[in-house]
């Protein structure tokens, strides 16, 4: 059989994730919570507000997933969230607001900006674990939680 007639099955298609959060502590939690879910999940990391809002401008990635901590240097993430959303080229992307607080305030305002969800950051790993691959494999699936 000639070997140019060969193929490898297709690899299926990573689904990429921009978390922007400045605490190193929350984003290892992260990470080993969507580690646990699936190795198909790309993660990208940006420090800042203003560093995830280069990395999406410079259109090197292209996230189907974007998580904005809500208090970060530089650029807040409601300041992000609000670039995202007034740029045509990005304001598609679903854009979930991680907080410790868990204000009604904030809530309100990150609805108001156009946040697809909202969630409280839990203290406790097990229960973090559980609230954020339950958020991500919504997505997967395609599914937009409130």
């Amino acid at each position: 059989m000639n070997a140019n007639l060969i193929s490898a099955p297709p690899q299926p298609a990573l689904f990429q994730i921009l978390i922007a959060e400045d605490d190193p502590d929350h984003f290892t939690l992260f990470r080993r919570a969507v580690r646990r879910l699936t190795d198909l999940i790309d993660v990208r990391v940006a420090r800042d507000g203003q560093e995830a809002l280069n990395m999406l401008a410079a259109g090197d990635i292209a996230p189907r997933l974007v998580l904005l901590d809500i208090n970060m240097p530089k650029l807040s993430g409601l300041e992000v969230l609000k670039a995202i959303k007034a740029d045509a080229r990005l304001a598609h992307i679903p854009v979930v607001i991680l907080t410790t607080s868990g204000r009604e305030k904030e809530r309100q305002e990150s609805q108001l900006l156009g946040a697809d969800s909202f969630m409280t950051k839990h203290v406790n790993f097990k229960c973090f674990r559980e609230h954020i691959c339950a958020l991500i494999e919504s997505y997967l699936k395609g599914e937009r939680p409130a």
